[in-house]
């Protein structure tokens, strides 16, 4: 799910303040409007725990890693900020998990990449859960979370490592495509 058009002026100079100018005031109403959004994805999921008079599910928050280059450059991830506010305002009870997604393979900058056939080939394999953190990830339900998406290759590519470490389902919220 995403929540704006990057092509809104105003919504990319807001992703623009927060991934590059370490701005961070949208980041607070981009994660709570991600929060909402987040909800209502998973209510069907979080209903059938209720209808089966159980305890719903932590819910895994995992933030798609930055490079490690953007990540040195800048000084934090900005998909993480974003995180750490969704889930201060999600109704339903879950965690942030920063270190079980790793990025493991170098990539081009997918904003510099403008075929989506490129954009895919670029992300294969490019995440993957270590070993001796699969059993964090075994049978939960985890909601990603990114700032961007146009092909959906980032976010395609980490669910697969996901799903591969055992995850039940994954989800995913960006606040712009």
């Amino acid at each position: 799910t995403a929540l704006f058009s990057y092509r809104d002026p105003m919504i990319r100079r807001a992703i623009w303040d927060i991934k590059y100018h370490g701005k961070f005031a949208a980041a607070e109403c981009f994660g709570e409007r991600l929060a909402e959004a987040a909800y209502h994805l998973l209510a069907p999921t979080l209903s059938h725990f209720a209808s089966i008079d159980t305890y719903a599910p932590d819910i895994t928050i995992i933030p798609i890693p930055a490079s490690r280059d953007g990540r040195k450059k800048r000084g934090y991830d900005q998909a993480a900020i974003i995180a750490k506010v969704l889930h201060n305002h999600v109704p339903f009870p879950s965690y942030i998990d920063r270190r079980s997604l790793q990025k493991v393979r170098t990539t081009v900058r997918q904003a510099t990449v403008h075929d989506r056939a490129e954009r895919i080939a670029n992300m294969r394999d490019a995440f993957a859960v270590p070993r001796e953190r699969e059993h964090l990830i075994a049978g939960r339900i985890v909601l990603l979370v990114d700032d961007v998406t146009t092909t959906g290759a980032t976010l395609r590519d980490a669910k697969r490592a996901l799903l591969d470490a055992g995850a039940k389902e994954v989800w995913g919220v960006v606040v712009a495509h």
